[in-house]
């Protein structure tokens, strides 16, 4: 196996999540991270990729897999394994290694190789993509499907277009006020800006208005084949609770029509932000844990068996 270190760029060999998007990888780099690409081939072909987000903590080098590695069809497990054996050492990227495991089955390759848990893992929303709109409609949870009934019914318009950083700018200022009003920091306005600068025709945004008046507006990072929801706003003045289901709507038939098979939503919360994970899940999206977040300190031992293989 041969492992190579490059600037973001290469497109994995698999659908891949937003954090292993190379787009994600470029806004990364524009907002100051140092983001390399950790292919690894045999005889030519891409068995696997990852994109790993490097910074220093206290000194410390601190290396992150997030969401990765993205492995080849059909790749067995045993090779899984050989390949993040030799993650640490393949490469020259020295110190801490930090993973969060796509899927919680994933992370039980890593905890052969030293990785311990340091997070317990989050839960994501996925909404499937359907080119009929009705096979969509009908994975709606009914009290959803009423909302968005009622707010097809009051005279609402919904448009949308790629995001511009600058024409656009105003709107994350909205969307920033909403965050500090909510005390929510999970999702930076700024990196929407970046994103859409590594790639602008990859950010949608769509508005809803009433009476020529902007009442709420929803933006989605599209890459591969799937898209992400990541900021939206609603005017806190106007009681139009139903704007987002009409976006969402919206947004949903139009990313089917282009091609895209999945709409991630972000991660729920159902104790400490039940609306949120209630609005996510009535659309018909589908609850799935991720691996928890591991840490792997430079001394951790390799079993012996794995280390072999990796050869």
């Amino acid at each position: 196996m041969e492992f190579t270190l490059t600037d973001p760029g290469p497109e994995p060999p698999a659908d891949a999540p937003l954090h292993q998007s190379p787009i994600y990888g470029r806004a990364m780099v524009r907002l100051g991270a140092r983001v390399w690409i950790l292919r690894v081939e045999d005889d030519g072909a891409c068995l696997a990729q990852a994109q790993v987000i490097s910074r220093r903590i206290m000194g410390v080098p601190l290396h992150w897999i997030p969401r990765g590695p993205v492995w080849a069809p059909g790749l067995p497990l045993d090779r899984q394994q050989a390949v993040l054996a030799r993650l640490p050492h393949a490469t020259a990227l020295r110190g801490v290694w930090l993973a969060t495991p796509d899927s919680v089955e994933a992370a039980a390759s890593y905890h052969h190789l030293g990785y311990r848990a340091l997070l317990t893992p989050q839960q994501v929303a996925e909404l499937p993509l359907d080119p009929d709109p009705q096979v969509m409609r009908s994975r709606q949870h009914g009290k959803w499907r009423n909302r968005l009934r009622r707010a097809e019914g009051a005279g609402l318009h919904v448009s949308h277009r790629p995001f511009d950083t600058a024409r656009d700018a105003p709107l994350l200022g909205l969307e920033t006020a909403q965050r500090e009003h909510r005390r929510y920091t999970d999702v930076t306005p700024t990196f929407v800006s970046q994103w859409s600068k590594a790639a602008p025709m990859a950010t949608r945004l769509f508005q809803l208005r009433e009476h020529g008046q902007l009442r709420a507006f929803m933006i989605f990072l599209m890459h591969g084949t799937r898209a992400t929801y990541q900021i939206g706003w609603r005017d806190p003045d106007h009681d139009l609770h139903s704007a987002h289901h009409m976006i969402l709507w919206h947004a949903a038939k139009y990313l089917a029509q282009k091609g895209f098979h999945q709409l991630d939503l972000g991660t729920i919360d159902t104790e400490t932000n039940p609306g949120l994970a209630r609005f996510k899940l009535g659309c018909g999206a589908c609850a799935r844990p991720l691996g928890p977040s591991l840490l792997r300190l430079p001394c951790a031992r390799i079993p012996l068996a794995i280390r072999r293989a990796a050869v």
